[in-house]
C-alpha cells in the first residue's frame, strides 16, 4: 500500500514539475524584460509591480468583483433553470427539436457583444441587463451539453425499466437523469467560465459597478498596472466558478469513473 502510495505521489511530481518550472521561468523572463526597460510600463508592466497593485488596490476592487459575482451567479442560475428543462424537451420531444432547436442554433451566430446594447435599451442599466447578458452567454453550452447527456441514454436500460413496471417518471428519474448528470456538469464548468465574461461584457456597455467596469475606468486613465490586476481578479473568479461547479459535480455523482478516480487519488494521499 504503501508503494502504490508512493508511486502515486512520484507521479503527481513529475507531472506538476513541467507546468511550474514552465510557468516560473515564464514569469522570471517577464521580469527580467520589463525591468530592464526593453517594454515601457505602460505597455506591460512587471509582475511584481502587478502583485503591488493587486495588493493595495485589492480593498476598493473587492466591491467591484462581488458585483460581478453576483451577476456571474444569476446568469448561471437562470441558464439552469431554463436550459435544462427545454434540453429535456428537446431530447424527449420530437416536435420541440425540429421547431425550437434550429432557432437557437441560429440565435448562436449572433455575437453577444452586439446584442447587449438592445438588451441594455430593453432591460435597463441595472443588474438585470448583466445577468440577462450572462445568461444569453451561459446557456447554450449547457443546453448542448444536456441535450447530448440525455440522448446518450442506452435503450436496454429504459427497456429494462419498463419490463419491471416502472413509471415513465421513474424511469427518467432513476435511469435518464443520472446518466445525463456528467454531461450535463461538463456543459456547467464551461457555462460558468462563460457567465463570467457575459457579466463583464454586461458592465462594458452600461454599469457603475464591476470588474468590467472598473477596467474601463483603468483603460481611461491608462493604468495598465491596475488593469492586469482586475484581469487576474476576473481569472479568479472564473476559476473559482469552476472548481465550485466541480466540487458539486464530486459531491453528487461519486459514482462516476472519473469521480472514483479523484477519489481514489485523495484516498492514496491521505494513506500516505
Amino acid at each position: 500500500m504503501k508503494s502504490k502510495t508512493r508511486s502515486y505521489a512520484a507521479n503527481g511530481l513529475r507531472r506538476a514539475i513541467a507546468p511550474v518550472a514552465f510557468s516560473v521561468g515564464l514569469i522570471a523572463l517577464w521580469e527580467i524584460v520589463t525591468v530592464s526597460g526593453l517594454v515601457p510600463p505602460f505597455i506591460l508592466p512587471s509582475p511584481s509591480g502587478i502583485v503591488v497593485e493587486l495588493w493595495t488596490s485589492f480593498g476598493g476592487l473587492a466591491p467591484h468583483m462581488l458585483v460581478t459575482a453576483q451577476e456571474t451567479f444569476a446568469g448561471l442560475v437562470l441558464s439552469v433553470v431554463i436550459g435544462v428543462p427545454l434540453a429535456v424537451a428537446i431530447a424527449h420531444v420530437p416536435w420541440v427539436a425540429r421547431s425550437v432547436y434550429p432557432l437557437l442554433v441560429g440565435t448562436q451566430a449572433l455575437p453577444k457583444v452586439a446584442l447587449a446594447p438592445l438588451i441594455i435599451i430593453w432591460v435597463g442599466f441595472g443588474f438585470e441587463s448583466k445577468v440577462l447578458v450572462a445568461f444569453l452567454v451561459a446557456f447554450f453550452p449547457l443546453l448542448i451539453a444536456t441535450i447530448a447527456g440525455f440522448k446518450s441514454v442506452d435503450n436496454s436500460f429504459v427497456q429494462l425499466g419498463q419490463t419491471m413496471k416502472a413509471s415513465r417518471w421513474r424511469i427518467f428519474l432513476h435511469t435518464r437523469v443520472p446518466i445525463a448528470l456528467p454531461q450535463f456538469f461538463s456543459g456547467l464548468k464551461i457555462a460558468s467560465t462563460f457567465a463570467v465574461t457575459g457579466a463583464i461584457v454586461g458592465e462594458f456597455i452600461a454599469a457603475d459597478a464591476g470588474l468590467g467596469y472598473r477596467l474601463l475606468i483603468a483603460f481611461t486613465f491608462l493604468q495598465t498596472e491596475l488593469m492586469f490586476a482586475i484581469l487576474v481578479l476576473m481569472a479568479a473568479l472564473g476559476m473559482f466558478f469552476f472548481y465550485a461547479v466541480e466540487l458539486v459535480e464530486r459531491l453528487t455523482i461519486p459514482w462516476h469513473v472519473s469521480q472514483r478516480q479523484v477519489v481514489t487519488r485523495i484516498r492514496s494521499r491521505r494513506a500516505g
